[in-house]
């Protein structure tokens, strides 16, 4: 039992982690893409509504984390042993 447990814990955290990093990564795109588009022009954001955001996306990765680990654990351990004759 403990190994279809640990395969959903694995799964959902790594599925969390992956989506903290793709939202930070792609609100920093956001910001700079901005720029690249409009070099001249005022910015349309200040960095510290950009860092709010990405520190939210980076809270719900972290949040994975432990998630993963347990899953991890929970599927090695739930491997068939072989036993000693």
């Amino acid at each position: 039992m403990k190994r279809p447990i640990g395969m959903m814990l694995l799964f959902a955290g790594a599925l969390l982690m992956i989506l903290g990093i793709v939202g930070a990564a792609d609100e920093l795109r956001r910001l700079y893409a901005d720029t690249l588009n409009n070099p001249l022009d005022a910015p349309q954001e200040d960095g510290t509504s950009v860092s709010d955001v990405m520190l939210k996306y980076v809270a719900i990765g972290v949040g994975g984390a432990p998630m993963f680990i347990v899953g991890l654990v929970m599927f090695k351990l739930g491997r068939p042993r072989k036993h000693a004759r």
